[in-house]
């Protein structure tokens, strides 16, 4: 009985650290579903998970937030001039620049190639747009090094505040929008959707 009793004692404590290796595997494996591999941000698909979340939550509380699109200037030719492996350096880079600027609770996810989305909870447009400047002046002030390399690059914002009338997703279109405007007439710059139509963002 004696043996049986530990027999049985030894196969539950090996089920019981299966479980919890298994539990392990299961978190790592959501995380890396949810983790942009190069930068280590989140990726679009959790985006819009934090996304619907400040949704109900700015919907309860009535508070505002605001979106901000943001895409790196030129990209292909920083693949074209310095290789892949420097377009690399160059997300990481940003990524890593725009997340230290970012207050705890805000969340910027890598949204797919060149482009990155920033979540600002209870932000209002004047305020995002502040931001997004912030943003813009310090990647056109940094230098990225690599591979003996010095590459200097600039980012266009597109900044849009929720409505809740519209929803999440029209939001992004909306931030989408602004950002085109910003290509589309000479980049580095901060374009606001407001009133219907993009704005340039006056200089602070």
């Amino acid at each position: 009985l004696e043996k049986e009793k530990k027999e049985k004692e030894r196969i539950e404590k090996e089920v019981k650290e299966r479980t919890y290796e298994l539990e392990q595997a299961n978190k790592k494996l959501d995380l890396i579903s949810r983790t942009d591999e190069l930068t280590q941000l989140p990726n679009r698909r959790d985006m819009h998970r934090t996304i619907e979340k400040e949704v109900d939550r700015a919907n309860r509380f009535r508070k505002a937030f605001s979106i901000i699109f943001i895409d790196i200037d030129h990209f292909k030719d920083v693949n074209d001039t310095y290789g892949h492996a420097a377009g690399d350096a160059v997300l990481k880079s940003v990524a890593s620049t725009i997340r230290s600027l970012l207050r705890k609770y805000d969340v910027l996810a890598r949204y797919g190639g060149e482009e990155f989305l920033t979540l600002l909870p209870e932000t209002e447009l004047k305020d995002a747009s502040h931001v997004a400047e912030r943003f813009r002046k310090q990647i056109e002030n940094q230098t990225i090094f690599f591979g003996g390399q010095e590459i200097k690059v600039t980012i266009t914002l597109g900044v849009a505040q929720f409505d809740s009338s519209q929803g999440a997703e029209k939001c992004i279109q909306l931030a989408d929008k602004a950002l085109y405007e910003g290509k589309e007439h000479g980049r580095n710059k901060v374009i606001l959707w407001t009133d219907d139509k993009p704005v340039e963002n006056a200089q602070p």
